[in-house]
């Protein structure tokens, strides 16, 4: 950076649009940002507009700032391929621009050619997704006659589900009732607790609002201040991508309310909330809580927390439909002596299960000589029982980083960081163009003894025994004739 740069800052502090104006080494005057004793420099930023990101709040202009020439988090107008965006925090980037009376540095030819293509690829990735998005469309005139099943299951669900009603968590009732028309608060099963969604461009006052109010509380700046933090705190490190994988997280006290939370990757938070004793009606702890009201630590697959209810009133996951003893247990090859083992993470939790390779030998499909993973359903729907009943399909864990020739010009992204799933388990494998696999999933099949639906790669001429049965492959690259009696791992009894 130089003095004149015009930069847009994305720190874990601020978020904001200024103007080199200083470099220096003196780490009194730069609150310990430089360093000229270590060859560290400082570059102070005089703001244009911007927001602090513990609150919210707007920065005044003409504020002061001091950063270090990360380049991953500074960004320099004209430098790299670089260019401002049209507007910024809701603001003409021009207007602001002639307000301070700052006139922006041409780009070199190289330059103007490097962001030509990224903007190239940007209309390349958005007709990808128009032309989807027209064979999604299409797609769906075929799917219309399960559709119509799904309506009458979702209907008998639903029916199942009013009698909930009465076992309400008081928090997310009174959450759902005095603010439910806000697109930001939405329900979950039931009213056994309430999933809130604050807009992520700062303090979001009406949502944060009414939680407050549902809460017995005044509806201060202050307090909506110490919400706001809270919640941001609760979401640190849980990554998520849909409000589904927030039933993964274990349950935090905020405010005198419980909440489990995950920040996604455009930043925006994710929160469920409920009561502080985690109780509903007059029938005890439920949805992630234990009998001895301490929160559950049991993961569950994204998307698939959907839930129904028998006459006795018990709560139970669609896939309670698939008990852990029909996977769990050692299966082999027809040899015998080719083996894994299969058993659940912690006794007594259904998912995830913990799959041992170590008697697979040369075969061991893990990398790096690892011999034991976790895995879990690998299920984005809600899925029929009959589905399950004759095969489920499983996922295990992966990791990947975030391609960022996918990612808009003005987010930060190393393209480096490799991540692996929220809460240490797998929820599927992702599809999104945005991920590039680091470590490969597997993908395991768990066959039934009654099994009608067809099998990918099937080997006709020497199919798998009429017997419950594991296909282990890797995700997604099924090939023809690999299904067969030769390569299937067949239940042992342990």
């Amino acid at each position: 950076m130089e003095v004149g740069d015009i930069v847009v800052v994305d720190t874990s502090d601020v978020n904001a649009l200024g103007i080199v104006t200083e470099i220096s080494g003196d780490g009194e005057k730069t609150g310990g940002v430089g360093d000229a004793s270590k060859g560290r420099w400082a570059y102070g930023i005089r703001v244009l507009r911007g927001v602090r990101r513990a609150d919210g709040a707007s920065m005044p202009t003409g504020a002061q700032i001091w950063v270090d020439d990360d380049p991953w988090r500074v960004h320099v107008d004209g430098e790299d391929g670089y260019a401002l965006p049209e507007s910024y925090q809701g603001e003409s980037v021009a207007r602001l621009l002639a307000k301070a009376g700052v006139e922006r540095r041409g780009m070199t030819p190289d330059e103007e050619r490097a962001l030509g293509r990224r903007r190239r690829r940007g209309a390349v990735i958005r007709w990808i997704v128009a032309v989807v998005c027209v064979v999604a469309i299409v797609m769906g005139a075929g799917v219309l006659a399960k559709h119509h099943r799904k309506q009458a299951a979702e209907r008998q669900r639903q029916e199942r589900l009013d009698g909930l009603v009465g076992d309400a968590d008081s928090y997310a009732l009174k959450l759902l009732r005095r603010c439910g028309g806000l697109q930001t608060i939405s329900t979950g099963l039931g009213v056994q607790y309430a999933t809130v969604a604050p807009s992520a461009d700062g303090l979001d006052s009406a949502t944060l609002g009414c939680m407050l109010e549902s809460m017995g509380e005044e509806d201060t700046g202050a307090n909506e201040v110490t919400l706001w933090r809270a919640l941001i705190d609760a979401s640190i490190g849980n990554l998520v991508t849909n409000p589904g994988q927030l039933v993964s997280l274990p349950w935090q006290s905020v405010m005198g309310i419980e909440v489990r939370c995950g920040i996604d990757f455009d930043g925006r938070i994710m929160c469920d909330v409920r009561s502080a004793d985690g109780s509903f009606g007059e029938n005890g702890s439920s949805d992630g809580t234990s009998p001895d009201g301490q929160a559950s630590n049991e993961p569950m697959p994204a998307d698939a927390s959907t839930t129904t209810s028998d006459n006795s009133g018990e709560v139970s996951s669609w896939t309670d439909e698939f008990d852990p003893d029909n996977v769990r247990g050692r299966w082999c090859l027809k040899d015998g002596v080719t083996c894994v083992v299969i058993t659940p993470q912690v006794e007594g939790q259904r998912w995830p299960l913990a799959l041992d390779t170590a008697r697979m030998g040369d075969a061991n499909p893990l990398p790096d000589g690892q011999t034991s993973t976790l895995m879990a359903p690998n299920y984005q729907d809600v899925q029929e029982p009959e589905t399950l009943r004759q095969q489920l399909r499983m996922v295990t864990e992966y990791t990947y980083r975030i391609d960022c020739s996918t990612q808009p010009d003005d987010t930060p992204c190393d393209g480096q960081t490799v991540r692996k799933p929220t809460y240490d388990q797998t929820t599927g494998a992702p599809g999104s163009a945005g991920i590039v696999m680091v470590r490969e999933p597997l993908e395991l099949v768990r066959v039934g003894p009654d099994n009608t639906l067809p099998v990918d790669g099937l080997d006709e001429s020497n199919p798998p025994a009429q017997v419950a049965y594991l296909i282990i492959k890797p995700y997604g690259k099924t090939q023809p004739g690999s299904i067969s009696n030769d390569t299937v791992f067949y239940s042992r009894l342990t």
